[in-house]
């Protein structure tokens, strides 16, 4: 069984939305989103975490974004947010989403936000495999990544 879980928002009632209108205009039944908050308590059971372009979001994290991509200080940098608490905020997400995987699993992320990744898994990062080449996400251009997570 696949369910596509993502966090309540814009986007996601957006894809809802064309995924119904879809589904009227061929008469075949299409997928539905579920959308929930994280909660603490809630420990749903995975083998493939996707988690990209989330944390380098300019939007949601703009200091973490400029740090992620090298701008810090530089005229294209957003200039904004709080680096110490977007830190914080992205490793407890990561660490969240993998607290679900069952291994061997998959996560799917971006190469920029590898070193949020890396921290996250701690000493079991020795256990990350990340393939050499990636392949552009079809929105922002970032190089997605599928690594594979050994026991």
């Amino acid at each position: 069984e696949v369910t596509a879980l993502t966090l309540p928002g814009f986007e996601a009632d957006q894809i809802q939305a064309a995924l119904v209108a879809a589904e009227g205009e061929v008469g075949v039944p299409m997928p539905h989103l579920q959308t929930r908050t994280l909660a603490p308590k809630s420990r749903p059971q995975c083998s493939h975490l996707w988690l990209v372009s989330v944390v380098n979001d300019p939007e949601a994290f703009p200091a973490l974004h400029d740090e992620l991509y090298g701008r810090r200080g530089t005229r294209e940098a957003t200039g904004r947010g709080n680096i110490h608490k977007e830190r914080k905020q992205a490793l407890a997400l990561f660490e969240a989403g993998l607290s679900w995987l069952h291994r061997p699993a998959c996560i799917t992320t971006s190469q920029e936000e590898l070193p949020i990744l890396d921290k996250a898994l701690g000493d079991s990062a020795k256990n990350l495999l990340i393939p050499v080449k990636a392949r552009l996400s079809p929105i922002v251009g970032d190089p997605i990544v599928h690594c594979n997570w050994s026991a």
